[in-house]
């Protein structure tokens, strides 16, 4: 036979602070943003149904993946070509070779007096 845990104070302060929120008028999706927890968790929370949770893992930082980076590093070879800079400075400031930030900046206009 199991052995039923007992809840923790803490997670039980939790949830009559949850309540208390609830009939202030707070909603469901603003507690489970606040408290971490899954919007379903908080309605059996407010119920009154004992629920044993662990807290929601933190999101993971956004990083800037392959796509991301080659789009912004062709909108900046675009905007230095588009201030008069010449193909190997944008290649070099860039870091890619000269073919490629040729490709990226052939359709952009440069005006004679800027070069």
């Amino acid at each position: 036979m199991r052995r039923r845990r007992r809840r923790s104070p803490v997670k039980e302060a939790r949830d009559r602070e949850i309540c208390a929120l609830k009939t202030v008028g707070c909603t469901v999706r603003q507690l489970a943003l606040r408290y971490g927890l899954a919007e379903r968790t908080v309605r059996l929370i407010v119920q009154g149904v004992a629920v044993l949770v662990r807290p929601r893992r933190p999101s993971k930082p956004v990083v800037e993946t392959y796509r991301d980076r080659y789009h912004r590093l062709r909108l900046d070879a675009r905007t230095l070509r588009s201030k008069g800079k010449t193909l190997r400075e944008i290649a070099r400031t860039v870091g890619v070779c000269l073919q490629t930030a040729h490709r990226w900046v052939r359709h952009v206009r440069v005006h004679h007096d800027d070069r």
